[in-house]
């Protein structure tokens, strides 16, 4: 059986994380706007075509890159 968990919290950035959040929300949106057009005009359906078709520009162009560090 699969059981789905669904959790609502609210959360309270500070200032510079608010901002740093927004910056990241807006990136992603401008990110799949790009995919979606490369998807819409080029026909491109097949995933591992569309990343080899995107991931370099969402990584450089758009700037979406994994923030994380090792900790």
């Amino acid at each position: 059986m699969l059981v789905t968990v669904t959790a609502k919290i609210k959360i309270k950035p500070t200032a510079p994380q608010a901002e740093a959040l927004l910056h990241t929300v807006s990136a992603y949106r401008v990110g799949c706007h790009y995919i979606s057009s490369v998807v819409f005009n080029g026909k491109v359906l097949n995933q591992r075509s569309l990343h080899e078709l995107t991931y370099q520009n969402l990584r450089t162009v758009y700037g979406l890159r994994s923030q994380m560090r090792n900790r």
